[in-house]
C-alpha cells in the first residue's frame, strides 16, 4: 500500500493517495505494535506531503505521533525525534504556516537539547540544526543573523557526507542568500555549482 500510495502520489494524485497511506500505517502498528519503526517513518512521508497540500494540521497530527513514539522508544531515537522536528518546523515556516518567532524557539529548544547530550551527538548533527535557523533567519529577513551561521555549519555539514542532495541544497542556499544580500555574482557561482 505504502509504495502504491508514493507512486499515486507523484502522479499528483494526492487526494487518491491519501487513504493507502493511512491503511499502510494501520497496517504496519497491527504487525509490529505502536512504536513501529516502519509506522513512524510513514507517518513522516504522509506529515510532510500533507503539509505540502495545504493541510498543515491533518499533518502535524501525524507529525507529533511519528515524534511522540520516537520520544518513547528512547536512546537515539529521542535524537532522531529532535532532528525531525527541526526539519519540520523549518519547512513550515518556510511555508509560512508557522510564525518567524515560534520558529527559532523550537530551533533553540532543539539545538540546547542536542548540546546537552555531549560528545555523543555528532558535531555534523548540531551543524545541522545551526542551518535549520540560519534558513529560517534568511526567510525572515534577518541576513546578519543567518550569516556567521552559514559560514559555520555548510562546512561541517559537508565534511561529514558525500550526499549530492546536501552538496546541491548548500550550494543553493548560499545562492540565494548570496542574491537577497546583493551580492549577485557570488549567487551566480553558487547556482552553477548546484546545477
Amino acid at each position: 500500500s505504502f509504495v502504491e500510495a508514493t507512486l499515486i502520489s507523484r502522479q499528483n494524485r494526492f487526494d487518491e493517495a491519501r487513504p493507502l497511506y493511512e491503511r499502510a500505517i494501520v497496517q504496519a502498528v497491527d504487525a509490529d505494535g505502536p512504536t513501529s519503526l516502519a509506522a513512524i517513518e510513514m507517518r513522516l512521508v504522509l506529515a510532510h506531503a500533507l503539509i505540502d497540500h495545504h493541510q498543515p494540521e491533518a499533518g502535524r497530527k501525524h507529525l507529533n505521533t511519528a515524534i511522540e513514539t520516537l520520544e518513547e522508544l528512547g536512546g537515539w531515537s529521542r535524537i532522531r525525534a529532535a532532528r525531525v522536528r527541526a526539519a519540520f518546523q523549518n519547512h513550515q515556516a518556510g511555508l509560512r504556516l508557522v510564525s518567524y518567532p515560534e520558529t527559532i524557539a523550537v530551533l533553540e529548544a532543539v539545538s540546547a537539547f542536542l548540546r546537552a547530550q555531549g560528545s555523543a551527538i555528532p558535531a555534523a548533527v548540531l551543524a545541522e540544526i545551526e542551518f535549520h535557523t540560519a534558513w529560517a533567519h534568511v526567510d525572515w529577513g534577518e541576513f546578519a543573523l543567518a550569516r556567521p551561521l552559514l559560514e559555520s555549519s555548510i562546512p561541517v555539514m559537508l565534511s561529514s557526507t558525500q550526499s549530492l542532495r546536501k552538496q546541491f541544497s548548500s550550494a543553493i542556499y548560499q545562492g540565494w542568500y548570496a542574491m537577497y544580500v546583493g551580492d549577485h555574482e557570488v549567487a551566480d557561482g553558487y547556482i552553477r555549482q548546484a546545477i
